[in-house]
């Protein structure tokens, strides 16, 4: 399990994991649009929550000193897929010019009655 005090708890069954090989990073983020404090959904709808879960994604692979220019794959979970367009626009201030690879799939439910999710994985040689 990946650990960091600047990103929430985990409020799911899934941890953030590193895999065995010592030039591979996995991590699978938690349900990262919930404050920590407060275990809510963050105030103002499915950016704000995208937005959040991006800074949390950035704040657990930063234990392991990777950055997003190391992320590879991403699948973003939404509820409502009339909410692409604004999420992209996100997705493109976030990621600048490195795209990773993404998956968006729509879901009719999250758990707390989030908007978006965000799964992630990065690749992060070592020296």
């Amino acid at each position: 399990m990946i650990a960091n005090a600047s990103a929430p708890a985990n409020f799911s069954q899934d941890e953030p994991t590193k895999l065995d090989s010592p030039t591979y990073s996995g991590q699978k983020q938690m349900f990262a649009d919930l404050l920590a404090a407060s275990r809510s959904v963050v105030p103002g709808g499915t950016v704000a929550e995208l937005r959040r879960a991006l800074e949390n994604v950035a704040a657990v692979l930063a234990t392991e000193s990777a950055t997003l220019a190391d992320v590879v794959k991403t699948t973003l979970f939404l509820v409502d897929m009339a909410d692409f367009a604004d999420v992209n626009a996100v997705w493109i201030e976030t990621f600048g010019r490195h795209r990773p690879t993404r998956s968006a799939v729509a879901v009719a439910a999250l758990p707390l009655g989030a908007r978006v999710e965000v799964e992630a994985w990065a690749y992060a040689p070592r020296p």
